[in-house]
């Protein structure tokens, strides 16, 4: 399991928990009052934080078996290229965003159909 995978399974419990830590916090604000649209939404919010997070795993996936995922060392040569003018690198780094974004919308998409 690479490093970049290990991160997901780390950061996937966690932001569960975080979330249901924060519907407890809000849950105890003084004034509060618990309407049944905030306690249905609150117990929505760990099941949307699932599908971000699988929203992102599933773009890195997909960046990774198109290719279009840069390599850390490349991708920091074409920073400094693009730094000094180079038009060919902007335009490489401005691809793989586009290619980020579009994925990301895509698989947003298949998790969040109903939104």
């Amino acid at each position: 399991m690479t490093t970049h995978f290990k991160a997901f399974a780390f950061w996937l419990p966690l932001m569960v928990l975080l979330t249901l830590l924060g519907w407890i916090v809000l849950g105890a604000l003084p004034g509060m009052r618990m309407t049944g649209d905030l306690v249905a939404w609150l117990a929505e919010l760990p099941v949307i934080t699932c599908y971000a997070i699988a929203a992102g795993a599933a773009t890195s996936l997909s960046m990774r078996a198109t290719g279009m995922n840069l390599e850390n060392t490349y991708r920091a040569e074409l920073i400094r290229r693009a730094a000094n003018g180079d038009h060919a690198a902007h335009q490489t780094l401005s691809q793989e965003i586009r290619a980020w974004l579009g994925f990301l919308v895509i698989w947003s998409l298949f998790f969040f159909p109903h939104w």
